[in-house]
């Protein structure tokens, strides 16, 4: 037989910002075991660098972080232009209260998950 040999589609890929250790881990497990590919990243700073290395399918990115924030790290994604300011970006927070969903949302992301997810 002749032809392309078919390969699998890539994993789509999650960029998961997250400065608590353990939650950023939980998330990422679960992301793995359901078939995603997953880079992490502690901190605002940590996450910038890591989209000048890849770019991601989905970004889920904590608010409140030391140093830069998550509005500090969507404000910087659609700094790179176009093709990155297209990539879904939803807030991650304990923050519930609905005036910060609506600035969330109004910075750009796409959505908004209110901790414990």
């Amino acid at each position: 037989m002749t032809g392309t040999p078919l390969t699998p589609p890539a994993r789509p890929l999650i960029l998961c910002v997250e400065d608590e250790d353990q939650l950023r881990r939980d998330i990422a497990d679960e992301l793995a075991e359901a078939g995603y590919g997953v880079i992490e990243a502690a901190s605002g700073a940590e996450a910038i660098e890591r989209l000048g290395q890849a770019r991601p399918d989905l970004v889920l990115c904590d608010i409140s972080m030391p140093g830069l924030s998550g509005h500090d790290v969507l404000a910087a994604l659609h700094d790179k232009g176009p093709a990155h300011a297209e990539i879904p970006f939803v807030f991650l927070s304990a923050l519930a209260d609905p005036r910060q969903v609506a600035d969330g949302k109004r910075r750009g992301a796409d959505d908004y998950l209110v901790k414990p997810i």
